[in-house]
């Protein structure tokens, strides 16, 4: 990272960083793609929601993260009007995307319009934001995991250099570029979605859960200055609040009944999951609770399998598969716990990810409105 806090040019009181030029490309690229993909559905509107969506997305991010460290801003920081510094301090993803979520629904109301169909617009600008903003963090020193020591893994883009004499170097983890390609999928697939017969709400919701579950999983792999209190990881708990506001709309419209407690059966069990995995990384003590949690989801996947080869509604192939990989990786770790919890690590992120995969397609909204397509 030899570029972090390098100053290209002064403009008045701004000082103008390869990292603050890589965000003014993010910004722009998002409002192109949001105006274009909101041309055919809201004509002009469309490139005031993109311009409008910019500050929006400012002023939440900033704000978010002085709300998470209100107790030092008057020690640390200078005082309460650290709000209005822009240029200092720090911003939050989920901030930007509550804000711009908020003023969708102040415009959908103004405009008459569906607050759905607003977020499909803003899907695809946001998602390719997202992608360059993450880019932009190879200059500012973030977006970095754990510290790498084998030679082999010492590579671009699997990690990053951030410190080189000659004798020594020091690479890290490059957590960026997975978020980078992960928005960047989330991108194709919003644009896709765009050009299909769905009924308004559902890219733009498909999105959030996308963003939503993968930053669960991608945030713990970050060991930068994130926001967290303790071991508790803001963006994680954003995330987990939008999937349970989808999965409590979702289950809502679907009704009560068998096939309802089984999908929050797996949808909880997954979340203790992810909250035992979090808790294992630092003290083995809770392998046991995160066993049990392991053996609840799998076994509310297995019934759900099972109750779809009776129905025969030709999803039992891929429920059956996921069994089958939550075998292979309970075996697997119960290996490694008896061998002196050597490699463990592995087991844990695959559990992790296993388990935002399953939180992601419970909370998935459904395509059409007769139908509730969960892979589960």
């Amino acid at each position: 990272m030899s570029g972090e806090m390098e100053t290209l040019l002064h403009l008045g009181p701004f000082t103008v960083t390869p990292y603050s030029l890589m965000m003014a490309l993010a910004a722009l690229a998002g409002i192109i793609a949001t105006g274009l993909a909101g041309k055919k559905r809201l004509a002009d509107r469309a490139w005031t929601l993109a311009v409008l969506s910019v500050p929006a997305a400012i002023f939440g991010g900033h704000f978010a993260w002085c709300c998470a460290f209100f107790p030092a801003l008057e020690s640390d920081y200078g005082g309460y009007t650290y709000f209005l510094k822009f240029n200092e301090g720090g911003y939050t993803l989920f901030g930007a995307v509550f804000f711009v979520l908020f003023l969708a629904a102040l415009l959908a109301k103004r405009w008459k319009v569906s607050a759905g169909l607003l977020l499909d617009v803003l899907a695809p600008g946001s998602a390719l934001a997202i992608c360059i903003g993450r880019i932009a963090e190879y200059f500012n020193g973030q977006g970095v995991g754990q510290f790498v020591e084998e030679d082999g893994l010492r590579m671009f883009p699997f990690a990053v250099c951030t410190y080189d004499d000659g004798e020594w170097s020091e690479w890290y983890v490059a957590v960026f570029v997975f978020e980078a390609f992960a928005a960047l999928i989330m991108f194709a697939v919003a644009v896709y979605q765009l050009k299909r017969d769905h009924r308004d709400g559902y890219p733009g919701a498909f999105f959030l859960m996308l963003l939503s579950s993968t930053q669960i999983f991608l945030e713990q792999l970050r060991a930068d200055d994130l926001v967290r209190f303790g071991f508790v990881r803001f963006s994680q708990l954003c995330g987990l609040l939008i999937l349970l506001v989808m999965l409590y709309m979702k289950l809502k419209r679907k009704g009560w009944g068998p096939d309802t407690a089984i999908s929050l059966t797996r949808f909880l069990s997954a979340v203790a999951c992810v909250t035992f995995i979090e808790f294992a990384f630092e003290k083995p003590q809770f392998y046991p609770w995160l066993m049990a949690s392991i053996f609840v989801l799998g076994a509310s996947v297995l019934v759900s399998a099972i109750r779809a080869e009776k129905r025969g509604d030709g999803k039992t192939l891929v429920r059956f598969s996921l069994c089958a990989v939550f075998l292979l990786l309970c075996a697997g770790m119960i290996f490694v716990l008896t061998q002196g919890y050597e490699n463990e690590w592995t087991y844990l992120f695959a559990f992790m990810a296993l388990s935002c995969l399953v939180m992601g397609f419970e909370a998935a909204p459904a395509a059409k409105k007769e139908a509730e397509p969960c892979i589960m």
